[in-house]
């Protein structure tokens, strides 16, 4: 399971770290988030903060899996779903890949395209 941060009780807002930073990046919204009668969940991405890389090689897929996986063990059906930058990129993967998992999208800061091949290898 991945580490994550939690406030609150409500409909759930799920927010995604960018790279190379972990959930304590959303650490004011989590807060204010809760004070406004939302269940805020930060997790850990794979590979980043207190979570284990998920496989030999990253993917947003895997990640996206990862994070629809934490929704069921916190026994969240249904989400806001939000990434800053990568977690931008897998928010996008979860709304491909989980579709009824997400009720709303965010993005900030992220594209829509794939990365050149040189990003990619960043």
């Amino acid at each position: 399971m991945l580490h994550h941060l939690a406030s609150g009780t409500g409909p759930a807002v799920v927010l995604l770290h960018a790279f190379p930073v972990d959930s304590t990046l959303w650490t004011p919204q989590r807060t204010a988030l809760a004070g406004a009668g939302y269940r805020a969940i930060t997790p850990d991405l794979p590979g980043f903060g207190g979570s284990a890389q998920a496989g030999a090689v990253p993917s947003l897929d895997v990640m996206a899996d990862e994070v629809a996986g934490l929704m069921d063990v916190l026994g969240v059906r249904e989400a806001v779903v939000g990434g800053l930058s990568m977690g931008g990129y897998v928010a996008m993967a979860m709304l491909r890949r989980h579709p009824q998992r997400v009720s709303r999208l965010v993005l900030a800061d992220t594209k829509a395209t794939a990365d050149t091949p040189e990003a990619a290898a960043n």
